[in-house]
């Protein structure tokens, strides 16, 4: 279902799957782990984006922001739990249908037990 504000498009809800949880990652914090084996292409969940909700100097979510269009945001839901990887098997995409939304997509076979990883400051413009 979608709810039009003035002229932007919200969505009543936002696509979050049952084949993920969150863990204590291997080298730091807490990371996205699969549940059970997810195909490529796969969208894993819509994440809600706040533009600068927090002050730069709080220290506590220094690693969880993401670099915007000349502003910093952060991402919702497990998107910033994200682990880093060269080899990626996720891409965080905005979805342009609806204002500040974007995608966990799968961007290869991700099989069960495996962490969820993006490329840091590389998939993410709005």
């Amino acid at each position: 279902m979608i709810k039009n504000i003035g002229n932007k498009l919200y969505k009543y809800s936002l696509v979050k799957s049952n084949s993920i949880e969150v863990r204590k990652a291997k080298y730091l914090g807490y990371g996205v782990f699969a549940t059970k084996d997810i195909d490529e292409g796969t969208v894993i969940e819509e994440c809600v984006v706040a533009e600068d909700i927090l002050p730069r100097q709080n220290a506590a979510f220094q690693n969880y922001r993401f670099a915007g269009d000349g502003h910093d945001v952060m991402i919702l839901g497990n998107a910033c739990l994200l682990g880093h990887s060269l080899t990626p098997n996720c891409r965080i995409i905005q979805n342009m249908d609806y204002e500040r939304v974007v995608r966990i997509v799968a961007i290869k076979r991700i099989l069960t037990n495996e962490e969820l990883t993006h490329i840091y400051n590389k998939e993410l413009i709005l």
